[in-house]
């Protein structure tokens, strides 16, 4: 008796059955990575001129082992490094999530949120942009515990700020003045671009101002320079993952992802020399 498939449309479906579970696994161990998410904010998903998808792509192409994530951060970041860019602090929850993150991960930077911007809706490109309130940018240093530091908006860029010997284009710096971060960028004010926050186990490192490293910055090749020169130091040769719960992107866990981003890709491709550690 001849069956309803002949032995050619048979193999034909096993091989597409193959290759849908195969793009299955895939997305399920790569999904962070690779879900085409449209943005215009200031998320690692955005191509607009505040948002810093630029940062991981560069990052990427550099060979430096990167990932953009929705769960478990911090432990992804493992003894790499986790960054936290401009996150959204607006009640108890994400102030909480926001410790959360940092009190897990060995090694953090948090860049301060400077902008909002308004857009069409489904369009991936700003009408305009504008700085935050204060009080919103307090917000998040209240929930990092960075008390007492005052907010500086300068009309002008300082050319005082320079790490490395490279100087950032930011034409109207904001910067904080404070005694509580110990100085890694600062100008002869006491006014801090980068400052240093030990707490407890973590080293929490602290960017002021996101147009260093945001999508418009990284066109200025002296700020592309300091990004890499910086995370590249702070990461001490372990991965780069950028935290998108504080965007609003949380997801599920993924027992399979989470086993892959301690090992696999990012494992792999840790083959480079240790660079010297920023301290």
């Amino acid at each position: 008796m001849t069956g309803p498939l002949s032995r050619t449309a048979l193999i034909a479906v096993i091989g597409v059955v193959a290759v849908s579970l195969a793009i299955a696994a895939a997305l399920t161990v790569f999904g962070d990575d690779l879900g085409d998410k449209h943005s215009a904010g200031v998320d690692a998903y955005s191509v607009s001129a505040i948002g810093h998808r630029g940062l991981a792509r560069l990052l990427d192409k550099l060979g430096v082992p990167v990932m953009v994530s929705r769960s478990d951060s911090s432990a992804r970041a493992g003894n790499g490094l986790l960054i936290v860019a401009e996150p959204v602090v607006t009640d108890d929850a994400s102030r909480e999530r926001l410790a959360g993150l940092v009190g897990g991960a060995q090694r953090v930077l948090i860049v301060l949120p400077k902008w909002y911007g308004s857009v069409e809706r489904g369009q991936r490109w700003l009408a305009d942009a504008n700085p935050l309130p204060p009080a919103e940018i307090a917000a998040v240093l209240a929930a990092l515990d960075i008390e007492g530091a005052e907010l500086r908006r300068a009309a002008v860029a300082d050319p005082e700020l320079s790490f490395g010997g490279v100087r950032p284009v930011i034409r109207e710096p904001q910067l904080l003045a404070g005694d509580k971060l110990t100085a890694m960028i600062s100008n002869g004010r006491g006014e801090r671009l980068l400052g240093k926050l030990e707490s407890d186990d973590t080293e929490l490192y602290v960017l002021t101002d996101p147009d260093v490293l945001n999508n418009a910055g990284l066109r200025h090749a002296e700020n592309a320079r300091l990004a890499v020169q910086l995370i590249d130091g702070l990461r001490d040769g372990g991965p780069v993952v950028i935290d998108e719960t504080m965007h609003g992107y949380a997801a599920n866990p993924s027992l399979v992802r989470t086993r892959w981003s301690g090992s696999g890709r990012a494992a792999r491709r840790r083959r480079r020399s240790r660079p010297a550690r920023i301290s």
